[in-house]
């Protein structure tokens, strides 16, 4: 309790230490249950820990909130932008399996097809544009886009106005395919 106390109020590095070694369970609560983002070191500690399940690594990209509003964690893809190539590399695998995987769950935790559109098109966005450099640039908004052209995908997005993120149309639009145009679509 005391290096609960001190880790939180007190930011003692040292409790952190203990508290990655002796309660675990303590610090993934923190992230996957009360949504608390804000350390960088207790973020990455987390997605390391948690990013091979699927499941658990969703509680890890976004939170519901007590008020029933769904966040998707931005500063999960910030740790994945700083981290070593190989751990990039791994964190948007298993991320692309968790795209796959929510996309054909028809009763997953994301209550409408509005939410589940919201979050995953945001969650496809920032690892899309983590991995322009990678080559994986088409992985990810390209899950939605091999079903039924993405219709459903793109009249939402529109309908939402891209969620009022600059370039998401244009990364949509792009990805979408895996890269491959059509013809009139240049």
């Amino acid at each position: 309790m005391i290096n609960r106390n001190k880790f939180l109020f007190n930011d003692t590095k040292g409790s952190f230490a203990w508290l990655q070694i002796h309660d675990i369970s303590f610090l993934n609560s923190l992230v996957k249950t009360f949504g608390y983002i804000k350390d960088k070191d207790l973020l990455s500690f987390v997605l390391r820990k948690n990013y091979k399940n699927i499941d658990e690594l969703q509680k890890v990209l976004w939170t519901k909130k007590c008020d029933g509003n769904i966040v998707v964690n931005k500063e999960v893809f910030t740790i994945i932008s700083e981290a070593s190539e190989q751990d990039q590399s791994a964190y948007l695998k298993a991320i692309s399996e968790y795209l796959i995987k929510e996309a054909d769950r028809s009763n997953g935790t994301l209550n409408t097809e509005s939410e589940k559109i919201r979050v995953l098109g945001s969650i496809a966005y920032y690892s899309t544009k983590i991995s322009e450099k990678s080559g994986k640039y088409y992985d990810f908004f390209s899950i939605f886009g091999s079903k039924d052209g993405g219709v459903k995908y793109d009249e939402e997005f529109k309908k939402n106005n891209y969620y009022n993120i600059a370039d998401f149309k244009k990364v949509w639009e792009e990805t979408k395919n895996s890269g491959i145009s059509y013809p009139g679509m240049e």
